[in-house]
This record gives structure tokens, sequence and C-alpha cells, in this order.
């Protein structure tokens, strides 16, 4: 049985369900594996408490670096990780589909119902992260499993925002 590990903290760029997920590209590698996946279900994620976190990481011997980069990583001097799963299952190399391993992560409120896909998480939301960790080639690497959103900032696209207006008045 895979280990869960749950971090608390602030959601940026949140796309948990299928009709908001990453599609990929194929302007580059990571675009065409996510497209070659399915898509993928992401966010960055600021811990609350950044030094626990990686202590907890370092605890469950996740691997600290994936493909030479850094896997918490800093922005405006907060830390945050982008944990994400892919839309298709994981199949191996013998062909076996591991069950659970696709499709869009769990997303509940913080009376534990189910989220309503059509409700956007914004940015600056404070979520609950629940973190599957697995073994793959003698490490352990992290796979979105969970969101729980504690308080909800809406997601506002600005639709009504005529952006020939802002740039007009920019000069």
């Amino acid at each position: 049985m895979a280990k869960i590990i749950t971090f608390t903290g602030t959601a940026e760029w949140a796309k948990l369900s299928e009709d908001n997920r990453d599609l990929g590209d194929d302007q580059s590698d990571k675009g065409k594996k996510i497209a070659d996946n399915g898509g993928q279900y992401s966010l960055n994620f600021y811990f609350d408490d950044p030094d626990a976190a990686e202590a907890t990481m370092i605890a469950n011997k996740v691997s600290m670096v994936n493909l030479g980069y850094p896997v918490i990583k800093e922005n405006d001097g907060r830390k945050f990780i982008k944990p994400f799963r892919y839309h298709n299952p994981t199949v191996t190399r013998n062909g076996q589909t591991i069950t659970g391993t696709g499709g869009p992560p769990r997303v509940i409120d913080s009376e534990g119902n189910d989220w309503d896909p059509e409700v956007l998480i914004g940015n600056g939301s404070q979520v609950m992260v629940a973190i599957e960790l697995y073994p793959a080639n003698n490490k352990m690497f992290m796979r979105l499993k969970g969101v729980r959103v504690d308080e909800l900032v809406e997601y506002d696209a600005g639709n009504d925002v005529d952006v020939a207006d802002v740039m007009m008045a920019a000069g």
C-alpha cells in the first residue's frame, strides 16, 4: 500500500478538474510528455511550514531532485512544490496498468464533501494536499492524490475587463 503524506498551505494555479487540466503541447519535451499522458492535474503549493515539510519529505526518503531540478522551488522567498498526476494511468514496462494512478485528484471541501468541479480554485486559497509516495528507480517520488479546500479564494478570470481599455489608459 502506498504511503500518503499531507501538508497545509496556499494554492496557486490549481488545475484540478478535467475541464481545466494542463493538456501539454508539442513545443517542448515536457509539454509532449504531458500531452502523451492525456494531460496533467497540478498546482503550485506553498507550504505553511516549509522547514517541517522538507524534513517530512527527507524522513520519507523522497527524492529532492527530479530530472536535475530541485523538487522544492522558491518564488519571492516562499518555498513551494508542484505536485501533479497524469490523466492517463501509469503503465509499467511490462504493460500492466497501475490502478488509481490516473485521472483527476480527489478534491473535497473542509467538511469532506466532494468539490464542485465547476468552482475553480483561485490563487491564495488555503488547502491541504495529500501526496502519494511511490518507489521508482530506487528512490521515492510524489504523486498528487487529493486536495482539501479549507478557505476558497474563487478564481476570477477577469472576463469583465476590456483589455483594450486597460492598454489605452496605460498610454
